[in-house]
């Protein structure tokens, strides 16, 4: 691994590992006796999880704070390292020359090469209509996005504009799920789209017990029915 391929802190203690002599690495990275503590450490920062708040009117997000007369933070799109790792980026927006390195992961694999090839190598999400452009380039993906300030408002609006079931996905608060039914939906999808978006939340099976105490008894099924959560589900316990 090059420096110029770090993408986190465990690249650089990988890195580090490879160039110091044993006895300067353990010095640095090691912890006293069984090294539990070290550990309790580490698990104690990764235990540590956030309570998102969606469709916030945010259109100006500025995260910066200053540390000694210094100012180092700023708001940026989720970090998919593997991502990052494998070129997705260049993959999506066509930069050949940025492209190559990554190419031989396709060479690998000429049968779905193939059947893409067939498909017409589509790089857009065809169920985004983006006003003049049409279906939305799969590589604008995160400056779109960057650039969209939702609101609840904009769902009370489809609520007006659509008389059919209305689901809400990604609620990970109770708090967020009485902002969505209050606005109009009828069910909520407790997840947290698989960690795939923000990282340093709670596991969705662990927020349920959460959503279901604070929207149990105004939620209605799709069929017309209550939905009903078994009370073994609701039972809180250790979600490590």
């Amino acid at each position: 691994m090059h420096i110029s391929n770090v993408v986190n802190i465990a690249d650089f203690r990988t890195l580090a590992r490879r160039r110091l002599p044993p006895v300067v690495f353990d010095y640095i990275d090691g912890g006293a006796e069984d090294e539990s503590t070290l550990r309790a450490n580490e698990r104690a920062f990764a235990e540590v999880t956030f309570r998102p708040r969606q469709c916030v009117d945010t259109p100006h997000v500025d995260l910066r704070t200053t540390v000694l007369g210094q100012t180092f933070d700023t708001p940026i799109s989720g970090m998919r390292e593997r991502d990052v790792r494998r070129g997705a980026g260049p993959l999506l927006k066509g930069d050949i020359p940025a492209c190559l390195p990554h190419l031989w992961q396709f060479a690998r694999h000429p049968r779905w090469v193939i059947g893409y090839l067939r498909d017409g190598a589509p790089r857009v999400f065809p169920n985004v209509e983006l006003p003049g452009i049409g279906a939305m380039p799969c590589g604008d993906t995160s400056v779109l996005l960057a650039q969209t300030n939702i609101t609840w408002k904009d769902l009370a609006w489809i609520r007006d504009a659509w008389s059919g079931p209305l689901v809400v996905k990604g609620v990970q608060t109770g708090d967020v799920a009485r902002q969505a039914i209050d606005a109009g939906a009828d069910a909520i999808v407790v997840s947290n789209h698989g960690g795939r978006q923000l990282d340093g939340v709670a596991a969705s099976l662990c927020v349920l017990p959460e959503v279901v105490a604070a929207v149990g008894d105004r939620m209605n099924g799709l069929d017309g029915s209550f939905v009903e959560v078994p009370s073994a589900w609701l039972r809180t316990g250790d979600c490590r």
